[in-house]
This record gives C-alpha cells, structure tokens and sequence, in this order.
C-alpha cells in the first residue's frame, strides 16, 4: 500500500515521505478498511512537530473509506460497506493517512449515505470534541449557548449539536458570508468580531440575550476570550464556560476576573481524557463534581 509517514519530528516537506509499506491485516476482533479520505487534526502536527529520531510514524488519527475485510469474530458490518474511523493513532504509531488500516472494530463507524469520505473523516476529533463540549454536563435544551469560533471545524459541530440538543444558539463570525454560514449551520443569532473589542462583542451578545446573558460558551481560546466570556455568561444558577482549544498554562492565559465568582470553566483535553474503564480521569475532572470554579482571587481551583 501507499502511505506516508516520518521518523523524525519538523514540517511536513521536510520530513514525511510518501512510499509504499506491506498491507495490514485484519486480525480478530478488527477491520480492514481501505481510506478514500484522512483527517488531520492538531494533535497530528503537534506530535510531529514534537517529535524526535525514533519509530516510523504514519500520522492521522481520523478517516474515512470503505470496508476491505473482516476479521474472526466481527458482525455488525460487511465488506464493501462505507464506514468512519477514529482514534486510529491510539496508544500505536500506525494512523491513516495511509491506503489500508487495520484497526479494533469498535473504531469502526458505519457512514451515512448522506455523508461524503471528506465529512465522514472529521467525524471523530472534532466532532466527538464539538459533542463533548456541549453536551459535558448534561442536557442543553432551552438553554443560551454561544459559539465564539462557530466557523472552526469544531465550532461548527458545536453549533449544530447545540441546536440538536434544543438550546438557542448564538454564534460569532468575522465576515458576511461566515455570518450566513454560521446561520445555515443553525445558529438563531449572529454577532460580529470584525471591527469591534471586547467591550463591543460582549455587548452584542448581551443585547442577543435581552441582557441575560447565556448559559454556556463553548469557548476555542480560552485566556484571549477570558475578557468577553466574563461578562456574558448569566449570574446565578447554572452556567459554563467550556473549552476545548489551547491549555490552561501559566503565562499565556488569562483567568477569569476577581469579581467573577460565577464564572465555571470546564477545560478540554479530550486527547488526553481517559474515558475506558480502568483508566484514571485526567486531573481537571478529578474532582466530585468535575468544575474548576473560579476563586474570589481569579485563579481557577
């Protein structure tokens, strides 16, 4: 099979060759699938940036194609079918940007006839990010959820999920036409980022809200927003701050403000959240009643 790969960590033209490597076999329990599209996601030019001399590495954690064989003791899918897959780079160097994957079958995913191999293959990170990040702390529906990047791929599920789930959906765009797209996407409200500050967006969303506020943000820039998400999100009850872009690290982020004591954020690391039994869940979810609320002094707890 054809597939492409490194051995070593630095941009992707000087480092990934493309050649050929022997076909993988579907062993039991697993399913060969032959990808007619690969996604790439953060964590894949991360790691390779990252990386140092070592094993040979085929990058991609997401992808999409059509079911080449079997293995012994797996059902619920057929040879020919079109299928999704995810999580292909978990704890092993093989990914998918590659012709052929071998992977275990519960990686696999039946794809609607609806959807296309480019779109089946953003369906595992992001999609599952964009799920999670709506749906972390139970149910949406006749809430206020604002969408700051609704454009991003994860935006976007973010979006439509929301809206799924029975919430009215607020979204952010720079542009016209990202305006229009964010609306067709489902969002009820638009605001503009373009030519305004915080102080101004904030207002916007303030005013989409008839001065209540929202009840959750599914926040991509967790410190550079710190200053909009503060001053929106509704006082009293229950309300969150979800992020699922760049770390909480010291001297690059900004916490919430003194005064914000109603401000909850949840922070996502889905890459590094151990959901299957036995794993131990990852230190921000560690405590009983998984939030991370901010104390009176603005760090986060």
């Amino acid at each position: 099979m054809r597939a492409g790969w490194y051995e070593r960590g630095g941009p992707a033209h000087e480092v990934i060759a493309v050649g050929d490597l022997p076909d993988p076999v579907a062993g039991a329990g697993e399913v060969l699938v032959r990808l007619h599209a690969s996604g790439i996601n953060p964590s894949d030019y991360k790691r390779r940036a990252g990386a140092g001399p070592g094993p040979r590495v085929v990058p991609h954690s997401d992808g999409a194609g059509v079911v080449a064989a079997l293995g012994d003791g797996v059902g619920g899918l057929a040879v020919g079918q079109r299928v999704w897959v995810f999580n292909a780079q978990h704890e092993r160097n093989m990914g998918t940007a590659a012709e052929l994957i071998a992977l275990p079958a519960f990686l696999v995913r039946p794809l609607p006839d609806n959807a296309s191999f480019n779109e089946g293959a953003c369906f595992g990170i992001p999609a599952m990010t964009g799920h999670r990040a709506v749906f972390m702390d139970g149910p949406v529906t006749g809430q206020t959820v604002y969408v700051p990047g609704a454009l991003s791929r994860v935006g976007a599920y973010c979006v439509q999920f929301a809206k799924w789930g029975g919430a009215r959906v607020i979204a952010a765009a720079s542009s016209d036409a990202k305006a229009d797209a964010a609306r067709e996407l489902g969002a009820d409200a638009v605001v503009r980022r373009d030519g305004t500050d915080a102080a101004g967006l904030a207002a916007q969303v303030l005013d989409a809200t008839g001065g209540r506020g929202v009840d959750r943000v599914c926040e991509i820039e967790f410190g550079g927003n710190m200053p909009v998400n503060e001053k929106i999100l509704a006082e009293g009850g229950d309300h969150r701050l979800l992020c699922f872009g760049r770390e909480i690290q010291g001297g690059n982020h900004r916490q919430p403000a003194p005064g914000a004591q109603h401000v909850d954020a949840f922070h996502l690391r889905l890459y590094r959240n151990r959901c299957r039994q036995g794993r131990r869940r990852p230190r921000y979810l560690r405590r009983p009643d998984g939030r991370c609320p901010a104390a009176p002094d603005g760090r986060m707890l």
